[in-house]
C-alpha cells in the first residue's frame, strides 16, 4: 500500500524549510576597512610635522579631514609615508595633497602594497600662517 502525503504536511515541511534558511544569519563579505577609524591630528607652530603611525591593514586611501586652521586661508602639503618594520625602512609613498581648513581627502597611496606595515602622514606647513591646525586621519578608508 502507497502512502500520500498531504498538501498541508507538503506546505509545513516547506514553511520549516524557509524559516530555517531565512533564520541563518547570511555575514556578507567585506574588506578590513569596513569602518573607518579616525584618529586625532594636532599641527601646530614650524614646517614639519608628523601623525602618529598606525597600521595600514589593506590597500585602500589614507583619510584626512582637516577641521580646524587658526588662519583660514593657511595651509599645509601633507604626504603619505609607510613603514616597514621587518626591515625598518620608512618610505615616502603619496602626496602632496594640499588642506585648508575644512578639506577632507582620501589620499592614494601604496604603503601596503610595499610591504608597509605602518602608515603615517608628514606634514609641511607651506602658508604664510601661523601653522596650527587639527582634524582627522585614518591610515585605511573605504
Amino acid at each position: 500500500m502507497v502512502k500520500r502525503k498531504s498538501k498541508a504536511g507538503n506546505m509545513i515541511v516547506a514553511f520549516l524549510a524557509f524559516a530555517i534558511i531565512m533564520s541563518i544569519t547570511i555575514i556578507p563579505a567585506m574588506a578590513s576597512n569596513w569602518q573607518d577609524t579616525a584618529f586625532k591630528f594636532d599641527f601646530g607652530g614650524s614646517r614639519w610635522k608628523t601623525t602618529e603611525m598606525r597600521i595600514k591593514e589593506d590597500d585602500s586611501y589614507v583619510y584626512m579631514n582637516c577641521q580646524y586652521s587658526e588662519d583660514a586661508d593657511d595651509y599645509y602639503d601633507a604626504y603619505v609615508w609607510g613603514w616597514n618594520s621587518q626591515e625598518n625602512i620608512r618610505f615616502e609613498t603619496g602626496g602632496p595633497y594640499r588642506f585648508y581648513e575644512r578639506t577632507v581627502l582620501k589620499m592614494t597611496n601604496y604603503v601596503y602594497e610595499n610591504d608597509g606595515d605602518y602608515a603615517y602622514i608628514r606634514a609641511d606647513h607651506t602658508g604664510d600662517g601661523n601653522g596650527y591646525f587639527t582634524g582627522l586621519w585614518s591610515p585605511d578608508s573605504i
